[in-house]
């Protein structure tokens, strides 16, 4: 019994210490407490940088913070940096890199808090969750790279998140942005990350912001205040199809770069370039329709190894495609462009594509004839109108198409036949079967035009 209630009150003496509430001033909270050994600490009062210090480095058990009825107050080292080469901590800010690497699973900040400093919380590897307050408005640099959240809401306050903030996060699912600017590797490499929501006052994404996560989906629809998408920012994901908004008028390069499941996606109208890369290696995609009237450039390797494309439409608005813009594009059956003059080409724009076997359709004729005098462009297989069953291309047909026909049947070659239009049924061959259906069309009167093929 005498045991029972020693061990008793050793228990109930290990949860007084274990849980401990003080009330602190600037630079004492030290001097404030009586252990070491606590693993809950409740901070009310004030504290600075000083205090951040003492915690990181003398509670070695502590995993529970909270500092939500505390507040930060301003202080400048006059002797040594209290971390990295940091003299001056201002208020109302989680300190530079003061907490990184703890032990710490939970911490309730501050209610007036404004900013969390450059890498204050990264690499804590057993901080799963956080609530970030009302009122901050700047998420610094790296602030929680490296550690263990699986979700976060960032508020409407918010102005700023960092350069890498929540960069390789690798157990992020899920991301609530509401405003500001999402800096550069913001998100980089969080894998498990698969689902970004985007408010309405979101205004620009950095270079790789979302670079290497696992986002299938990307809506930014409903963030009307964007307008720009930095350099490879979507590039590497399993993203199948994105969404944009009508407010975004800048994309830098290689913004889908290595999507190899993309397909669904459509530029925004402001848009007027498809910059370098931007599509590179996107071997899914087979949207004929995506380049819109209003882009004017096609830039350097723009769709390398987009493989699975078959028909593309280019607008007349294009008027330069830069090297090896489609090179690789190997699934390539048709191209119609919209230019009546042919647009300006970087070097082998089409390298590795069979371009004799792919048609190239244009407005007319005239212009056809064009592209067949432009490097490049003269190596595909160039579409012209003729008349239906018109053999001997006169414009008209009759008893001299069928003469024609029926001469290149009984093995003449007669000169000028254009064969494909002689191939009357399109089976490959030229025959009695041909020769029927073109007398058929000349007792019809037959008038159509029909886009063949140039002449062979």
């Amino acid at each position: 019994m005498k045991r029972d209630i020693i061990t008793a009150a050793l228990m109930a003496l290990t949860l007084t210490v274990s849980a401990v509430e003080v009330a602190s001033t600037p630079g004492q909270l030290s001097a404030a407490l009586t252990g070491r050994d606590m693993s809950q600490l409740t901070i009310t009062g004030e504290i600075d940088a000083r205090d951040f210090r003492f915690i990181a480095d003398s509670l070695p058990n502590l995993v529970a913070l909270d500092l939500s009825e505390a507040s930060i107050v301003a202080y400048t080292a006059t002797q040594s940096p209290l971390t990295a080469l940091v003299y001056d901590y201002p208020a109302a800010t989680l300190p530079h890199s003061i907490l990184m690497g703890t032990q710490l699973e939970e911490i309730k900040l501050p209610k007036n808090l404004q900013a969390l400093g450059n890498a204050s919380l990264a690499g804590c590897t057993a901080l799963t969750t956080i609530e970030i307050p009302a009122t901050v408005r700047l998420i610094d640099d790296f602030a929680f790279s490296g550690s263990a959240l699986t979700s976060i809401v960032l508020p409407d306050s918010l102005a700023t998140l960092g350069t890498g903030a929540f960069a390789h996060c690798y157990g992020l699912k899920t991301a609530t942005i509401a405003s500001g600017t999402i800096g550069d590797y913001a998100f980089l490499a969080d894998s498990a990350l698969n689902a970004i929501i985007m408010g309405e006052r979101v205004t620009a994404i950095g270079a790789e912001a979302f670079h290497g996560t696992g986002l299938v989906e990307f809506d930014a629809t409903q963030a009307a205040a964007l307008d720009s998408i930095a350099a490879w920012a979507l590039a590497a994901t399993p993203i199948t199809a994105a969404a944009l908004p009508a407010s975004v008028k800048h994309m830098g390069e290689g913004v889908f770069f290595g999507d190899s499941q993309l397909n669904q996606v459509a530029l925004p109208a402001a848009v007027k370039q498809v910059r370098d890369l931007t599509f590179a290696g996107n071997s899914s995609l087979q949207l004929d329709s995506l380049l819109r009237e209003g882009i004017d450039t096609i830039g350097a390797y723009a769709f390398y190894n987009v493989s699975a494309m078959r028909h593309m439409a280019i607008p007349a608005s294009v008027t330069q495609l830069g090297t090896q813009a489609m090179a690789g594009m190997t699934g390539l059956e048709q191209i119609d462009i919209a230019a009546s003059t042919p647009p300006s080409l970087g070097d082998s724009v089409w390298a590795g594509v069979d371009q004799p076997l792919v048609k190239l359709g244009t407005l007319n004729n005239e212009v056809a004839s064009l592209y067949e005098s432009a490097e490049q462009w003269n190596k595909f297989y160039i579409l012209h109108d003729y008349l239906l069953y018109d053999v001997n291309g006169d414009g008209y047909v009759d008893v001299a198409d069928v003469n024609m026909v029926v001469a290149q049947v009984l093995g003449n070659k007669p000169e000028g036949i254009n064969l494909l239009v002689a191939d009357a049924n399109g089976d490959g061959h030229i025959d009695v079967a041909d020769v029927n259906i073109i007398v058929q069309a000349v007792l019809n009167g037959g008038k159509t035009t029909v886009r063949r093929s140039k002449k062979k």
